[in-house]
């Protein structure tokens, strides 16, 4: 993945973001919808990884919305890697700590309804 392109769309989706009078689920499918389909960047997870970098950057690093969503997507690289590592046979163990601490807000769900 180009970090070049991963800022172009982040920055692109930030005005989306700054401009919504919502929640953070609403400036979160703003983001998607601006990062859809974008006009440069065609790989759907740069796109999406865009968006959710576009969220970061309104809400610090010192907000709970920053951590937020930072769980989430810890979260979905969990996933993935025991998606991984099921797939070639290994078992993996998972402890309370691997649960998410906040309600989750569902990013790759909205990410999906909104891609379809």
């Amino acid at each position: 993945m180009s970090d070049a392109m991963l800022a172009i769309v982040a920055v692109e989706c930030r005005d989306a973001v700054d401009s919504c009078e919502g929640t953070l689920e609403d400036k979160a499918q703003a983001a998607m919808k601006k990062a859809k389909d974008h006009w440069m960047v065609l790989d759907r997870d740069i796109q999406f990884r865009g968006a959710v970098g576009a969220l970061l950057l309104h809400y610090g690093k010192d907000s709970p919305e920053y951590e937020r969503i930072s769980q989430e997507i810890a979260g979905l690289r969990k996933l993935s890697a025991i998606l991984q590592a099921a797939a070639v046979g290994l078992l993996v163990n998972l402890t309370e700590d691997d649960l998410p601490k906040h309600e989750p807000i569902g990013l790759m769900k909205m990410w999906q309804k909104i891609t379809k």
